[in-house]
């Protein structure tokens, strides 16, 4: 109710109607529709780019969610060049310590990792060791953090992952 209304009064383009696209998207992901998720998801990067640009961050928290959708329902390459992009314009807009660019790296390493069960030994060893990397800047740009360290729920996440890639 609350996107049809932003619709009507404020138009497709309005960043809250492109507000509530990309919420109800993660809302229907949640509850088991795919594919009205991968839709209007995919409707929130589209606008959000043309209206907001590439690198704004709603754009690029639409085009991490619509990633990890992918991810989750087994499509590791569309996800991992979706969670590419999302973490190459995070690093750009708002630095490599920024927590939303360290929980992109996350994203992007378990893509990678999903990714590279997949794959023939060759690029399987190039998607772990991708994913590796990226655990370990993360982790480590999580221990540095002033606002995160060694007890924050995306630490821990990290740490738990990266272990299970060793």
């Amino acid at each position: 109710e609350c996107l049809q209304a932003r619709r009507t009064l404020l138009g497709n383009t309005d960043p809250l109607t492109l507000l509530s696209v990309n919420n109800l998207g993660t809302v229907m992901f949640a509850q088991g529709d795919q594919q009205g998720a991968v839709a209007l998801l995919g409707e929130a990067v589209a606008s959000r780019r043309r209206e907001l640009g590439a690198l704004a961050p709603a754009t690029l928290n639409s085009l991490s969610n619509l990633g990890n959708v992918h991810r989750a329902m087994g499509d590791n390459v569309k996800a991992v060049g979706m969670l590419e992009q999302a973490l190459e314009g995070r690093r750009m807009a708002i630095g490599s310590k920024h927590i939303d660019t360290l929980r992109s790296m996350g994203h992007l390493a378990s893509a990678l990792y999903d990714k590279g069960l997949h794959e023939p030994a060759e690029v399987r060893k190039a998607d772990l060791d991708q994913a590796l990397s990226l655990y370990r800047e993360a982790l480590e740009g999580c221990r540095c953090s002033p606002f995160l360290g060694d007890s924050h729920p995306l630490t821990l996440g990290i740490m738990n992952n990266l272990g299970n890639l060793l």
